[in-house]
């Protein structure tokens, strides 16, 4: 197994050399743990077989958590699927006929039933539409309308004075201009912003306008399209299409019948099966396991350096049915690649599609029909009214015309309050010369005589008309009372759009299955019978392996608790462990995570007053509280030392297996550690070399850390009672069976 470290390969971290003595013990102690392994697997697997716990129902249920048994057993207990009925209407419905001379002209036609925008407003539209009209506030907008014409008036003088050297400005003038314009030019900035609102105010009032003056003939229209062209298409539609809605109800109820089967296709197609065996059980993996026996340290350590030939034979039932058992073209890894293709595929579109909506909004979008074609009437009282009752908009064409020469004005344009702002900043601070003088000295004021006056000629004429357009708004909100028809005709007009969509919604699933697909439904009718048989030959091969097994003159013998999972599990996080000494160079790993942390101390110890409150006051875990490299090293050469002591007994073995990871590798808080260095990632520091350095480092220091403290007990227990086992049976003879 090659262990794989954040950031680096195996080739740049493997330093140690091939001749170093530790390196060699390192593997010799990884080779002894896997042939350990694979002897106390076939041990263990001998067991479970007698206590079901390699079944089919505990292998679904405990291997594969997320698997349904139920629908296994209801796979292996039902009859053969019959899809050929599924698979003529699954034709019906992928037929080029079907699409060429009923889908697509009705699609066509289809596409022609579009709404006004009048016919398509919602309940809330309307009676918003009404009421904008009745709370119009238009007079409001013109509150400070007046202080524009004052306040062009009071800069007269500049007018009477600019250009006459004889005629000088006189002083408590100039003080009666600079104190009165300072309100009234704020007046004219916030009329001029009020006119600004009123211009967004008038194009939705336009807008709800238009739409009103449109809806009598949007509605005419309507009526003859509704009843000479629309529902005669629709009614045309759902005709053709009724063979085809029962062939979909078809398949809707084939997959509503079977459809936790189809749940259990999915499944078993995703299921990670590991082996190319014909039997559905935990087997172990047998390759290679016949040299085991000829490893000289297994010898010594199961047998006193004895031969094992007992041992292989005892096992050896389970060794000649894993090699019969291996067949990849009957495999059921084979099964699952057969039909990866094509029952993904049709499960996919089966899965996009919820029948059971598709049919009742179909049948909904039926009875609608029967519904608009019963209407005779359509409320042709309440849009006369309307229709009448509009009143003449020329003035309001007129008004928004004006507003609309202001908002597009030069002078509108020119008007900035900030300028004003900046030169009333010190009003209450300067004294009358100060303020003589600097209205003297500034173009300010002349500038703005010509520019408010233009603003008064533009704004007068609306102001002159704010109550008539008010009122005008105010008549068309009065016609509320017609309300309650507009509502009926959008509501029977939005019918037929449901209709439509309910119809586009109908050919959209059919759409969905593309001739590609064809043998979708009978790649699951093909899947799930030979699933079905592969279990039952699954069931057979485990009922012939327990009774090979039950006979063999060794079975009680292999009989014992002292192996468990337990075990093997410990075992693997060992092999896992002295993997990532071999494959990496552990010793420069934690010189480098020392250096790389003494590097960006040096960089956070650099940085100026200014900075030093991107480093968290937690920095301090790294430079006294974590803990040092001599530590790490140490133990690690602690541990090389104990790999190269005697390990003639699995006791002892397991005392090695054991170290580092129970107690002696030093403690070290990675989620804290983690966080410090996350907590600097934003800021300069984060982007440094140094930073950057640290961070790789504490990574990989993290997961040698991970990987060597995850086995928290030590193992050497549970390896004692199996040398305890292997004493037994090496020293009882086997009894022969008599089976009378």
């Amino acid at each position: 197994m090659t262990i794989s470290l954040s950031g680096v390969t195996s080739e740049e971290m493997r330093q140690v050399k091939r001749d170093d003595a530790s390196f060699k013990k390192a593997l010799e102690l990884k080779r002894n743990i896997e042939d350990l392994t694979g002897v106390l697997t076939f041990i263990l697997f001998h067991n479970e077989l007698q206590s079901g716990s390699v079944s089919l129902k505990y292998v679904i249920e405990n291997e594969w958590p997320t698997q349904n048994m139920s629908g296994f057993v209801a796979i292996n207990e039902s009859p053969t699927w019959n899809t050929t009925r599924v698979v003529e209407v699954y034709d019906w419905i992928r037929a080029d006929s079907l699409r060429s001379y009923i889908l697509n002209p009705i699609e066509y036609s289809n596409n022609q039933i579009k709404l006004p925008d009048s016919l398509s407003l919602t309940d809330a539209q309307i009676d918003q539409m009404f009421e904008s009209f009745a709370n119009n506030g238009i007079e409001d907008r013109f509150e400070y309308s007046k202080s524009v014409s004052r306040a062009a008036k009071l800069l007269d003088p500049f007018w009477e004075y600019s250009g006459n050297s004889t005629l000088a400005m006189n002083k408590t003038l100039v003080l009666k201009i600079y104190n009165g314009m300072d309100s009234y030019i704020r007046h004219c900035s916030e009329v001029l912003n009020e006119m600004k609102e009123l211009g967004k105010d008038m194009v939705v009032f336009n807008q709800n306008l238009d739409t009103l003056s449109s809806f009598s003939a949007d509605y005419e229209q309507f009526k003859k399209l509704q009843n000479f062209v629309w529902l005669p298409i629709l009614k045309e539609a759902f005709g053709r299409l009724k063979s085809t809605k029962q062939h979909l109800d078809i398949l809707s109820k084939y997959v509503g019948e079977n459809g936790t089967n189809l749940v259990v296709v999915k499944s078993f197609l995703n299921m990670t099966i590991s082996n190319s065996s014909q039997i559905l059980i935990s087997f172990p993996n047998g390759s290679g396991i016949s040299t085991i026996f000829e490893n000289e340290w297994l010898k010594m350590v199961l047998n006193n350096g004895e031969s094992l030939l007992t041992l292989k034979e005892a096992l050896l039932p389970l060794l000649e049915f894993f090699e019969s058992i291996l067949n990849p073209g009957a495999g059921f890894r084979h099964i699952q690649h057969t039909y990866f293709n094509g029952v993904p595929k049709i499960l996919k579109t089966i899965e996009m599609i919820d029948f059971q909506s598709v049919l009742r909004s179909f049948s909904e979008a039926e009875a609608n029909l029967v519904q608009q074609e019963s209407i005779t009437s359509f409320f042709d009282w309440g849009i006369e009214q309307l229709s009448e009752s509009l009143p003449n908009s020329a003035d309001f064409v007129s008004f928004t015309s004006e507003l609309r020469e202001l908002l597009n004005s030069k002078a509108y344009a020119q008007f900035d309050i900030s300028e004003w702002k900046t030169f009333y900043k010190d009003i209450d601070e300067i004294t009358d010369e100060q303020k003589f003088e600097k209205v003297m000295s500034s173009q300010l004021f002349l500038d703005y005589k010509d520019l408010l006056t233009s603003l008064r000629r533009l704004i007068e004429p609306l102001e002159s008309k704010k109550t008539e357009m008010s009122n005008f708004l105010l008549k068309i909100s009065a016609l509320n009372s017609t309300v309650p028809a507009i509502k009926r005709i959008v509501k029977v007009a939005q019918i037929m759009i449901s209709i439509k969509k309910a119809m586009e919604h109908f050919i959209e699933t059919l759409r969905y299955f593309p001739s590609l697909e064809k043998y979708g439904f009978e790649a699951i009718g093909n899947f799930l019978r030979v699933t079905k048989s592969k279990i039952e030959e699954s069931e057979k091969l485990e009922d012939s392996l327990k009774r090979k097994v039950n006979v063999s003159e060794h079975f009680d013998r292999l009989n014992t608790t002292s192996i468990s999972r337990e075990l093997i599990t410990m075992l693997d996080y060992s092999q896992r462990a002295i993997g990532v000494y071999i494959e990496h160079d552990v010793h420069k790993i934690i010189h480098t995570f020392e250096a790389n942390i003494e590097a960006l101390n040096d960089k956070v110890n650099s940085l100026p007053d200014s900075q030093r409150h991107l480093v968290p006051s937690t920095w301090s875990y790294f430079t006294t509280d974590r803990p040092k490299s001599d530590s790490y090293l140490s133990t690690l050469k602690m541990w090389e030392t104990q790999i190269s002591s005697p390990n003639n007994s699995l006791y002892k073995f397991g005392d090695i297996l054991s170290f580092p990871s129970i107690g002696y590798w030093p403690s070290f808080d990675n989620n804290y550690a983690t966080s410090i260095l996350e907590s600097m990632n934003a800021s300069t520091i984060g982007e440094s070399k140094e930073f950057l350095d640290a961070k790789m480092s504490l990574q990989q220091l993290q997961e040698i850390h991970l990987l060597i403290t995850s086995q928290q007990e030590s193992i050497s227990p549970l390896l004692n009672k199996t040398e305890d086992f292997f004493k037994q049976f090496f020293e009882k003879p086997p009894e022969e069976k008599s089976f009378w």
